[in-house]
């Protein structure tokens, strides 16, 4: 339902903070607001890291020295510089081998270059040094939702929540792997309890609300949606799903002013700018409808639900070629799109490309596929959307192809990206060439030309 916001992912280490004796010398201020730049968490990125770095370089630091390694990194990673974060992180663990919580924080960076394998060995290996070290499984359950492995992060989000009944955000987190498990009564249930852990925590109501959305229960999506902008007024997603939510239930023009507020918060938000559109047109008032539709198109030129509403409206306006070009377009995404066909066919156009074939006759669908090779954490981080990951959006796209009679996929398309026009569907596609299937056999033969529907994930932390 274009929902950016999926939980608060990993959670940041905080500094650690050393008592010491002040020695009085010349240098004495300086040394001294160094060390409380370097030790206080009160201090800024930027703050850490000059006044680490001078107790570093000073020569003077022995037994400190792992721990200022440490506190640089976290000054590293907040401002995205993940590879000098990670260099601390090794530092800090060369000059302390049982340093569980520089191994955690250095799997966090490994975490935001999107490295997943990398950053669960360094969690599982805090997690051996620190046997109770809760927010270390709940940083794993992160990575393990980031690589699709739900189960395995469901296990460690428990296990975190057993460690640290009180942690809102393994409840908060656990919840949107059930989501992505389709089990929304025990995602909504650990968002409730979040929730009740931490009354002002706007995410879970803006989650447990895309819960309820995906349940159909509108009128309590709408609550949830509600409050989590009473909590954060400046919360443009949570506009953008409440004005969805009101689309859902018919009521055009409450979704109409939702999607006004979340543009005016966010002016390059697509989705919004899209689904006005879509409601415009819904009420009739397509000559408004369409300066939304164009700007969408134009913040993201090749997004198929984009073309899809700009051509029903293009076409509602008689303004025939352009409708006819806008769902081809969105067939060239989408060959079996039925909206499009259907449109086409309206306005007795020939499609210029032709449907796919689940269009033209039935074939078989594989629901739960055997997967015996599938893209690795670097080829994911090298392949996700560059605009996307400037603007730190998160999303998912769903892909249909065709299964060779060796596994690998072919003909593949776009069924669904959310949120539209990110880019999330085309970097899917890219990845589709290293999935391979376990072959389906009939007699002990394999079979070719079923489809299978193939979910890819991406998501960054904010």
């Amino acid at each position: 339902m274009g929902h950016y916001f999926l939980g608060v992912g990993t959670v940041r280490n905080f500094l650690i903070g050393l008592a010491w004796a002040l020695i009085a010398t010349p240098s004495w201020s300086q040394t001294a607001q160094q060390r409380t730049w370097c030790f206080s968490s009160a201090a800024t990125d930027d703050e850490t890291i000059d006044g680490c770095t001078a107790l570093i370089q000073s020569g003077r630091e022995t037994t400190n020295l792992p721990t200022e390694f440490y506190n640089r990194g976290i000054g590293y990673d907040g401002k995205g510089l993940y590879d000098q974060a990670i260099a601390d992180d090794t530092q800090a663990i060369a000059l302390k081998p049982d340093y569980a919580e520089a191994y955690d924080n250095r799997g966090f960076a490994y975490d935001d270059k999107g490295l997943y394998d990398q950053a669960i060995a360094d969690y599982t290996q805090a997690i051996a040094l620190k046997p109770d070290f809760a927010d270390a499984y709940t940083n794993r359950g992160s990575a393990y939702g980031k690589k699709g492995l739900y189960d395995q992060a469901v296990a460690d989000y428990t296990k975190a929540i057993a460690l640290k009944p009180d942690g809102a955000d393994a409840y908060s987190n656990r919840g949107l792997a059930y989501v992505s498990k389709d089990l929304y009564e025990q995602a909504i249930a650990d968002y409730t309890r979040a929730i009740v852990l931490k009354p002002d925590y706007a995410d879970a109501y803006d989650d447990r609300g895309n819960a309820y959305y995906k349940k159909g229960l509108y009128d309590q999506a709408i609550a949830d949606f509600t409050q989590a902008i009473v909590l954060k007024p400046d919360f443009a997603y949570a506009y953008g799903n409440r004005g969805i939510t009101y689309y859902r239930k018919g009521l055009y023009d409450q979704a109409i002013a939702d999607y006004t507020k979340a543009i005016a918060l966010k002016p390059d938000y697509v989705h919004a700018y899209a689904n006005r559109a879509r409601a415009y047109h819904q009420t009739g008032r397509d000559a408004q409808g369409l300066p939304d539709a164009e700007k969408a198109v134009a913040l993201y030129s090749s997004g198929e639900p984009v073309v899809e509403i700009r051509a029903e409206i293009y076409e509602k306006l008689g303004r025939r070629d352009e409708a006819i070009a806008d769902y081809r377009a969105a067939l060239k995404l989408q060959p079996d799109l039925k909206s499009a066909l259907d449109g086409l066919k309206r306005i007795t156009a020939t499609p210029a490309v032709a449907p796919g074939p689940s269009a033209v006759q039935p074939v078989a669908m594989i629901a739960n596929p055997t997967w015996i090779a599938t893209p690795d954490a670097d080829m994911f981080a090298r392949n996700y959307p560059a605009r996307a990951l400037r603007m730190n959006l998160e999303g998912h796209a769903v892909v249909e192809c065709t299964v060779q009679a060796d596994g690998a996929l072919s003909g593949c398309s776009i069924v669904s990206e959310d949120p539209p026009g990110a880019g999330f569907g085309d970097a899917a596609l890219q990845l589709m060439g290293s999935f391979r299937m376990a072959p389906r056999t009939a007699d002990g033969r394999p079979v070719a030309g079923a489809r299978v529907r193939v979910p890819v994930h991406w998501r960054t932390d904010d």
